[in-house]
Parts: C-alpha cells; sequence; structure tokens
C-alpha cells in the first residue's frame, strides 16, 4: 500500500504523541500560584486593600516561559508577578522545558525527513519498525453506491443541450 503524505503526518503525529514528556507547564502553574497566594497573605483582608488599591484586582498576565502560554494572576501587581518569575526554581523549570522542547523537535525533524524518503507500508515496516501501528486504517469502499443509471437520457428529456431545442424550434 502506497502511504499518502496525509498518511506520513498522521503517523508522524502520533508518534509524537507516543513519545513521553514531563509537563512543565503545570509544575510553572503550581509555583506561580503558590507564590501568589504567598503575596497574598501578607497582605491584610482584602477588602481593605481594595477600597486603598482598587487597581489591584484587574488581571494582569504571567508567562509561564518558552512554549508553555500563561496564566492570569489577578491581585498581583507587576511588581510581584516579576518576582515571581524571578525565582530560581521557575528559572530552571523554564530551561528543562525549553530543552525538552528543543529535543522533541529534533526529533519530529529526523522523523520527517525519515518519512518523506519512505513511499510505501512494506518500506515502513522494513526500515522502521514499530512504526506501522501508527498507519491510519483505510477507510473502506462503499459498497452501495448511488446508481448512475440513463443520466444521459435524463438529461435528454429534460431538454438537453439547449442548441439543439432551439434549432428544432
Amino acid at each position: 500500500m502506497r502511504l499518502t503524505d496525509y498518511m506520513k503526518s498522521c503517523i508522524e503525529r502520533a508518534a509524537m504523541d507516543d513519545l513521553p514528556k514531563v509537563d512543565y507547564e503545570e509544575q510553572a502553574r503550581k509555583i506561580a500560584f503558590r507564590e501568589r497566594e504567598k503575596l497574598l497573605l501578607k497582605t491584610p483582608k482584602l477588602a481593605q486593600v481594595l477600597a486603598i488599591e482598587p487597581g489591584r484586582l484587574n488581571e494582569r498576565y504571567f508567562s509561564l516561559g518558552y512554549g508553555m502560554g500563561s496564566v492570569v494572576l489577578p491581585g498581583l501587581y507587576q511588581d510581584e508577578i516579576a518576582a515571581i518569575e524571578s525565582l530560581p526554581e521557575l528559572v530552571e523549570i523554564k530551561k528543562q522545558a525549553y530543552k525538552q522542547d528543543r529535543a522533541r523537535k529534533e526529533i519530529k525533524d529526523k522523523l520527517h525527513r525519515a518519512l518523506k524518503g519512505i513511499t510505501t507500508l512494506k518500506q515502513l515496516s522494513e526500515l522502521m519498525p514499530g512504526f506501522e501501528k501508527y498507519v491510519p486504517t483505510p477507510e473502506p469502499k462503499s459498497t452501495n453506491l448511488p446508481a448512475i443509471s440513463n443520466v444521459v437520457g435524463d438529461f435528454i428529456r429534460a431538454g438537453w443541450p439547449k442548441d439543439k431545442n432551439q434549432a428544432a424550434a
């Protein structure tokens, strides 16, 4: 069976999904919220603070780092968020996430280049054993196609072609 570009992209995506990875984004999110809670506990009653500082509840986005998105940390000012961003433990998580992302990208690129040279399922099973399980199953051919009978006759009875009817009149 020939492998189409679509099949190759499905193989690539399924293999990458099967590759284990550490969820650094969740780790960073937990640290950010933990530190937020520590900072908010230092402030007196929030109602009193809001009466004096209404901007306290404005949403401020905190970037979790390369490729990890962001999180909203309401109740903190920008300098407090900057203090959280510079925590050594969070900086280390960002570095690890970046390394993991780069390594996964290299593996994906290698797989993509390898699949470019493979054209059949037989080649895939010979050159990359174990990857044939990622080939999507082809849809079965339909056995109940609509009957196409006497299409031309139906068109002629409906007055097709136009030029023939105009010439006869």
